[in-house]
C-alpha cells in the first residue's frame, strides 16, 4: 500500500524518462486517462509499476479501504525498497505502537545530505559547538535524558520520511509533530520544526526564517576566518521545503552548476543589511539538467555557506550572499509544489 506515486510523462518516442523527471501524484489525483501506465514507485531506487486501488466500503457505507497504489503482481519492488508491502506494514505497525504508547518518535535518517568529502566535517568539535546555537542536540545526551520516552524508525529519503511523517500525525494528532517528532543523523538529532524549513505559509516563513538566519550566523563566524572559496557547513541537516526555480527552463543558466531559488531574506553582515538566497548545488549532471527545468522542488541537505559570498556581501559586490544546499543523488530530492 504505497501512499503516493511518481508519475513519468512518457517522451514522444513512447520511452519512459527514468532520470528524474517525474511528478508526485497522491490517490486522490488519480486521473486513469492521464497516469495509467506511467505510474511508478516512489522508492529512490526503485522503479516498479504501480496501479491505483479504489477505496472500498463496508456495511452502512463505511470505507474498509482507503484509496492508494500498489505494485502490479509478479512486477514486485526492489529488496530493499521502503515502499514495499511488508515494508510498508512494518512501518505501520512500528508507527503505530510507537503512538499508542503515547511516545516520542525518532525518525533515523540514513540518507546523504553532504558530499562525502564534506561529512567529516560534519563530525569537527565545531560542528558539537553549533548545535546548540542553531537547535540541536548529541544523539547519546538526547537519548540518554529521554531514556524510554521514544521510539525509532529508519527512513531514507525524503519520500520515506514525508511518508513516515504523514502517518505519524494522521496516529497522533496535529500537535504531534512540532512537539514529539525529532529527526536523527550523523550522531545528531533536531526537532522536527527546526528540520522542516518551510515559506508555505506566513507561520512556516517565520519559522523558517529565525531558523535559517540562526544557521548562517554560526556559519558566517566560522567563515570569517576561512581563505577564500571554503565550504562550512551547518553540521545539522534539514529539510528545505516548497523551494521555486529563479529561472527555469533558462538557456542563460545552463551552463551554471548551481539552481538559484526565489526564496530570500535578510541577513546582517558587518553592519549591512544584505538578502541570504537558497542556492542547489547538484553534483550529478543529469539531475542537475532536470532541477534547471523543473519549477518547484523540495530536499534534505546539510545547508553551508562559503567564504566567498560572504566577502562580496560584505564589500557590497553582490546583491546578495548564498546559502548553498550540496545534492548528490534523488533521494534528497522531491519534485513538486509544497
Amino acid at each position: 500500500m504505497v501512499d503516493h506515486a511518481h508519475f513519468f510523462r512518457p517522451s514522444p518516442d513512447g520511452e519512459l524518462p527514468f532520470a528524474f523527471s517525474w511528478e508526485t501524484v497522491q490517490p486522490s489525483e488519480y486521473d486513469e486517462a492521464t497516469h495509467k501506465g506511467y505510474l511508478r514507485c516512489p522508492g529512490s531506487s526503485c522503479r516498479a509499476p504501480l496501479g491505483f486501488v479504489p477505496e472500498s466500503y463496508g456495511d452502512g457505507r463505511e470505507i474498509i479501504r482507503v484509496a492508494h497504489f500498489s505494485a502490479n503482481q509478479g512486477r514486485g519492488h526492489e529488496t530493499d525498497c521502503e515502499f514495499s508491502s511488508s515494508a510498508q506494514n512494518r512501518i505501520i505497525a512500528r508507527l503505530s505502537e510507537i503512538a499508542e504508547l503515547n511516545k516520542n518518535l525518532l525518525l533515523n535518517y540514513n540518507g546523504p545530505t553532504l558530499p562525502e568529502k564534506f561529512a567529516a566535517r560534519a563530525r569537527t568539535p565545531f560542528a558539537k559547538a553549533t548545535l546548540e546555537a542553531i537547535g540541536g542536540y548529541d544523539r547519546q545526551v538526547w537519548k540518554r535524558d529521554h531514556k524510554g520516552e521514544f521510539g525509532t524508525s529508519p527512513v531514507k529519503s525524503i519520500e520515506g520520511l514525508m511518508s513516515q511523517v504523514s502517518k505519524w500525525k494522521e496516529l497522533s494528532g496535529e500537535g504531534s509533530l512540532s512537539e514529539r517528532c525529532h529527526i536523527s543523523h550523523l550522531g545528531n538529532i533536531i526537532s522536527w520544526p527546526q528540520f522542516f524549513l518551510s515559506d508555505h505559509n506566513d507561520a512556516h516563513k517565520s519559522r523558517s526564517d529565525h531558523h535559517i538566519r540562526s544557521i548562517f550566523d554560526a556559519c558566517l563566524t566560522r567563515s570569517l576566518h576561512m581563505s577564500r572559496q571554503q565550504m562550512h557547513t551547518s553540521a545539522l541537516p534539514r529539510m528545505r521545503w516548497g523551494l521555486k526555480n529563479m529561472y527555469p527552463n533558462s538557456s542563460n543558466e545552463k551552463a551554471s552548476p548551481l539552481i538559484h531559488t526565489t526564496s530570500e531574506r535578510p541577513v546582517m553582515v558587518d553592519g549591512k543589511r544584505v538578502m541570504l538566497r537558497d542556492v542547489i548545488q547538484a553534483s550529478d549532471p543529469t539531475l542537475r539538467d532536470v532541477l534547471k527545468t523543473a519549477t518547484d522542488f523540495s530536499v534534505i541537505s546539510t545547508p553551508n555557506i562559503q567564504a566567498w559570498s560572504v566577502a562580496q556581501g560584505m564589500k557590497g559586490d553582490a546583491p546578495a550572499i548564498y546559502m548553498f544546499w550540496p545534492v548528490e543523488d534523488e533521494s534528497q530530492i522531491h519534485f513538486g509544489a509544497s
